[in-house]
């Protein structure tokens, strides 16, 4: 009987011992399936959108849509010429400056917005009326104004940001912590400790 019991729990010793190399040798082959879907899932996804692009342009006939190969075409002439980059840093430089503005005014107008309620009251009519408005819909104002240079575009992308950041950065100021801005409306200078801090 103790043999028998011995040789049992040999057995169950080597099984157990055995699956663990089985179970590891699962999860590694489970991990690069799962690598491996991740890399043709969205290369599949952009094969495809590709292919039904291309296809589409030829059921339509229309020569105002460009194929992906015309595309692909097109960027390697700009690179051949050197146009490319020139494009890309001055779309950079441009959205850079007209986001950068956007903050600069947008960030402190939220917070005295949010902060003092009766400027509330006095701008949030205006505010309200020129937000809705699409910023492809200043275009002609834009053009008037500046003509057709990069202060045309950097002042739509200025009327695209200022207003959101605006209205987003207000109602942070009016409904930030009780335990933060309620010491602070409790001092002698209180709005200047806020801002300050």
């Amino acid at each position: 009987m103790k043999s028998t019991a011995a040789e049992i729990t040999n057995r169950q010793g080597s099984t157990s011992n055995g699956a663990a190399p089985q179970t590891g040798e699962r999860a590694r082959v489970g991990d690069a399936d799962s690598l491996l879907w991740r890399i043709v899932r969205p290369v599949g996804m952009a094969a495809l959108f590709l292919t039904l692009w291309g296809l589409a342009v030829r059921w339509s006939g229309s020569d105002l849509f460009p194929t992906p190969g015309n595309v692909a075409r097109g960027i390697i002439e700009l690179i051949q010429k050197g146009l490319l980059i020139k494009y890309i840093v001055a779309s950079v430089f441009r959205v850079s400056w007209g986001f950068t503005l956007a903050v600069v005014l947008g960030v402190p107008l939220g917070l005295v917005l949010g902060w003092y309620s009766r400027a509330f009251q006095a701008f949030n009519p205006f505010i309200q009326i020129l937000r809705p408005i699409s910023p492809i819909a200043w275009i002609p104002v834009a053009i008037l104004w500046f003509g057709v240079s990069d202060a045309a575009p950097i002042f739509l992308i200025f009327l695209a940001s200022v207003f959101p950041i605006t209205v987003a950065r207000s109602p942070l100021s009016r409904t930030c912590s009780l335990f933060i801005c309620a010491p602070r409306k409790t001092s002698v200078s209180a709005p200047a400790n806020f801002f300050d801090k």
